[in-house]
């Protein structure tokens, strides 16, 4: 009995940490997957938008959902986002106002206080793996889904000062099943 209950707490310990290294690789992989997008954005598309971004400060929060510039990136971040597992996409200025979502509600909340917030605005990039039982997307609204959020500093070229912040949400829910199986399999073993 001493013996079997040695290997059910060794087992028990090992699937702890194979499931903490694997989710941490995964938020690792998928940080770095939304830092390129960011800095993908940053190179194409910042240029065009950032004097909108910088000033958007000053457009009352009723009219900015109706801002050509607006509609503008919207239809370049979709575009630029087809075929990725990227369900969300908002951008900040620095005073912590969104500028931009893909959630058009979205546009006009006030950010400034967030803590994922401000590390990005200071140039780190912060992630979160979380699981969302409902989630508003890009085109629909999916539920029951494992997403990685990142917010990611905007800087164009990558070594300048930061002018804005991207927020990245990332569909990771094919690869949390698959990392799931993977803890059964090894616990079967």
């Amino acid at each position: 009995i001493a013996s079997l209950l040695g290997v059910i707490i060794v087992l028990g310990v090992l699937l702890f940490f194979f499931r903490h290294f694997a989710f941490a690789a995964l938020e690792y992989q998928e940080t770095h997957n939304n830092t390129h997008i960011t800095q993908l954005f940053a190179i194409t598309l910042w240029p065009t938008y950032a004097t909108y971004v910088k000033r958007a400060s000053a457009i009352p929060r009723a009219e900015m959902q109706q801002r050509p510039e607006v509609a503008r990136i919207r239809a370049d971040v979709l575009r630029q986002m087809t075929g990725l597992m990227i369900v969300k996409v908002k951008i900040y200025n620095l005073d912590g106002l969104t500028v931009f979502s893909t959630d058009p509600r979205q546009i006009g909340e006030d950010k400034s206080t967030h803590g994922a917030f401000l590390a990005a605005k200071s140039g780190r990039t912060i992630s979160e793996l979380t699981f969302r039982n409902h989630f508003d997307a890009l085109e629909q609204a999916p539920d029951d889904r494992s997403l990685v959020s990142s917010y990611v500093p905007i800087r164009s070229p990558a070594d300048a000062p930061v002018e804005g912040v991207m927020e990245v949400y990332s569909d990771v829910t094919p690869y949390v099943a698959q990392l799931e199986k993977a803890t059964w399999q090894f616990a079967a073993c």
